[in-house]
């Protein structure tokens, strides 16, 4: 193979590459937005004081499908680093954002009115902080693995610990 053909095949892989993360980058938009459309869902469903309606349980379900898409994402030999951390960091949100929708609802406050009500929001919670502590977590491995972005650090610090995880200082995070 000539020189020339070298840089021809190499351009036209990198040309490939790129159009992949174009590719990643529309689905983690996506995701993103069905995400938000859930817990949207869930905090419809919960202010209208309908745990068990079809509007939460159709919140719920497109969280857990956009959890599955970033989870995929972070594996899709098309995206970057950052996008991979992106992936993560979405799927945390996600849950964290469920889990405190939930959660606001189970308070005095927040509409729950009866002990049992509120007892039955914790319960429902308490998967969606799991995955968000989980998630989290994930991310900041791969954030120290991939040299830390100073940006995102404190958020996931944050996450967990709200999540029942440990408090960390940023400077200890990456030990």
């Amino acid at each position: 193979m000539s020189r020339t053909s070298a840089v021809l095949v190499a351009a036209a892989l990198a040309a490939c590459a790129a159009e992949g993360a174009d590719a990643v980058a529309v689905e983690l938009v996506r995701s993103a937005q069905l995400a938000e459309h859930g817990v949207g869902s869930i905090r419809r469903a919960l202010a209208e004081h309908q745990l068990g309606s079809r509007g939460f349980g159709e919140g719920v379900r497109a969280v857990e499908q956009a959890t599955r898409e970033l989870a995929a994402l972070e594996t899709d030999d098309r995206a970057t680093d950052a996008q991979r951390l992106q992936a993560l960091v979405l799927q945390a949100r996600a849950w964290d954002d469920t889990a405190s929708a939930i959660d606001a609802a189970a308070e005095p406050d927040g509409g729950a009115s009866l002990p049992a009500r509120a007892e039955a929001l914790r319960d429902k919670s308490f998967p969606a902080r799991i995955a968000a502590r989980n998630g989290f977590e994930r991310a900041l491995r791969a954030a120290c693995a991939g040299g830390a972005d100073p940006i995102v650090v404190p958020e996931l610090l944050d996450g967990i610990a709200r999540n029942g995880g440990p408090t960390l200082a940023a400077d200890q995070a990456c030990r």
